[in-house]
Order: structure tokens, then sequence, then C-alpha cells
């Protein structure tokens, strides 16, 4: 008979263990010990060491560390904190619309002027839009006498260019071609300006020295063009037996497109043959900023020109749209200002002035 008694365990080891999912649940794992035990054979006690190896039931703790968003803090302000902007070009202001209503896009940030487009604006509950001051149309003109001698440049006459004020009627821009969504401007001065404002009196006598007079433009225009050699024929000004031809550079994303035509049709209804050269700004920037103006690949650009403040002075927009000096490309460097303009210019640029 042997009598078996239990000495003491030398250690425990964990060989598989399954964790449960989360708190605490019994696990059944292998456990492997080694065990001394007394024996008492034939009435001698002998020690017997062996490893036995059983399953037991354990408590096994999971550590579960979860990830905690933070509360977001409202902060009261506009913009948006992003990692990432992508700019794309949408060259159409109606299709602009139809991108933000869709999602595709999350801001326009270009004018409008459109009135049928601006009320696809008021009409949509999913837009938002902001009224702006910051740009403005113009007709730029080509003031160079053509290389070529077979043709005539009738804005290389200072006279001419004058004139055209009268034969712009600027409140039916505005009105009709803009549906009210801007103002008449005459001057190169912001109207939403600090100088506007401090010289209102001045600007006041040139609007009305140069108001819609079409028979005032046609006779001045007339008086010059035949000073250059050209003639009058059933109602067509010719130059050396052939038309005088005008290339209006007309852009065609917005409102410009009409505004350019409403000009060649102006330009035409007192003798001039008008090709309308539709091109978008990529188009037209060559030609107009970077072509050589003694080319006369272009008479009139519908430009447009963006102010990004509010401004306090805009003493210096003489100097940049009417000298040399404003931008060094082609078509300024044909600019000929007299010697008192490009002086009085330059000091207003300069701030060369102690009473205003």
């Amino acid at each position: 008979m042997h009598k078996r008694r239990l000495l003491f365990v030398a250690f425990l080891l964990v060989v598989s263990a399954v964790l449960a999912a989360c708190g605490q649940e019994p696990q059944v794992v292998e456990v492997t010990r080694i065990v001394t035990e007394t024996d008492v054979v034939e009435g001698q006690p002998v020690e017997v060491t062996r490893v036995v190896t059983e399953e037991v039931a354990v408590e096994v703790t999971r550590v579960v560390v979860e990830e905690v968003m933070p509360t977001p803090v409202p902060v009261d302000r506009n913009g948006a904190w992003v990692d990432t902007v992508v700019v794309v070009e949408e060259p159409n202001p109606d299709a602009a619309i139809t991108r933000l209503e869709a999602g595709d896009i999350d801001v326009y940030a270009f004018t409008i002027a459109s009135p049928g487009t601006f009320q696809r604006i008021l009409d949509s509950e999913q837009l938002k839009y902001k009224s702006s001051y910051g740009s403005y149309n113009e007709f730029t003109y080509n003031p160079a006498v053509c290389a070529d001698a077979t043709k005539l440049n009738p804005f290389s006459v200072p006279k001419i260019r004058e004139a055209t004020n009268w034969l712009i009627d600027r409140d039916y821009l505005v009105a009709e071609i803009m549906g009210g969504l801007g103002s008449v401007r005459y001057v190169p001065i912001n109207g939403a300006s600090a100088d506007r404002a401090r010289l209102a009196a001045e600007i006041r006598a040139i609007e009305a020295k140069y108001a819609y007079n079409p028979d005032q433009a046609q006779q001045v225009i007339a008086a010059e063009m035949e000073a250059l050699g050209a003639t009058l024929t059933d109602g067509k000004w010719t130059y050396n037996g052939a038309p005088v031809e005008l290339i209006g550079l007309i852009r065609t994303e917005d409102e410009r497109t009409q505004i350019g035509d409403y000009f060649a049709n102006q330009l035409e209804n007192i003798g001039f043959t008008v090709i309308r050269d539709y091109k978008t700004a990529a188009e037209a920037s060559p030609i107009w900023q970077l072509g050589e103006p003694t080319e006369c690949l272009f008479n009139y650009y519908t430009g447009g020109w963006i102010s990004t403040a509010i401004s306090r002075d805009e003493g210096s927009n003489f100097l940049f749209f009417y000298t040399p000096s404003g931008l060094p490309r082609p078509l300024w460097q044909a600019y000929t200002p007299t010697e008192a303009f490009a002086t009085v210019s330059q000091r207003l640029n300069d701030n060369d002035f102690t009473t205003f």
C-alpha cells in the first residue's frame, strides 16, 4: 500500500489562455506544476518528484483601452479648419451654381453680375451669397498705329478714344445687361473708396460732361476719321478702298460677352465694320497683354479688374492704367501720355503732395 502526501507546489506555468472579450470571466487553462510527494514503500518513506499537467479554471482580467474622442468646443468663427483645399476652375457661373447645389464644390469665388443667374441664387434654399464692391469692367483700347499701313486703327487717335465716352450708355449696361447689379463708372476711382467721396463734386462734373450722347460721338469721330484719310461710303467707313475693320476681343465667361456685343453694335451704327473675336481669359491674354500692339490683333478688349479691399487711396490708378509705368507689358509701353499727365500721375502714385 502506498500513501501519498502533497508537500508543496513548486511553480505554475500558464501554457495557453483565451482572454475574455471584456471584464472578468473564468477560463480553462493548462497548468504545469512540479510536485514532491512522500511515498511509503515497504515501511520506508521515499520522496518522489513528478511533473503534473492539469486543466484548471482561472480568473482572467483583460485590460481594455478605449479611444475617447474629445468633445468639440463650439467656436464662433467663419471659415474652415481643413487639411486640404482643392481649387478648380469653373468658367460658367450657371454651371457653378448647379455644382454648388449638388455639393460638387463648396464655394464659388467669382462675381455674379447676370440678373438671371442671380435670380437662381435668390430662389435657391441651399445657397448663400455676399455682396461685393471689388470688381469692375472696362473697354481696353489698343492705342498703337498699325505697322501695316493698309490698316487703320481709329483708337490710335486720342480724340476718338475720348469720343467713345459719348457712344456708351453706361446706364443701359447697368440696368439691362447687369440687371441693376452694378453702378456706372466714368473714372479710375472705385465707387467704394474714400477718394470717391472726397472727389464727389469733380466726378459728378465728369459724369455730366461725358453723359451718353451718340450724336456728339458721331460728329467728333467723323471729323477725326476724315483727317486720317477715311471715307464714309453708304454708311460704312472705308480706307484705301477697304472697310475699316475693328476687332473686338470679347470675353465669353460672364456679362462681358453682352457688353462687348453692345459696343460692337454701337460702333457699327456709326459706320465701322466690327469683327467679334470671342475668347476666354486664357485665350485672350496672349493677344491683349503679350501681343505686339502695332500688329493690331485687337482694337478693343472687354477688360475686367478686381480690387481686394476698400481702398483709402486710389491715386495710383492713374499711373497704372494710363502710363507705361503701369505694367511692363507691350500694351502699356504703347501708351503716350502728355508730359503733364505723366508727371501728375507719378506724383499721385508716390503721394508726392501736401494738400488734396
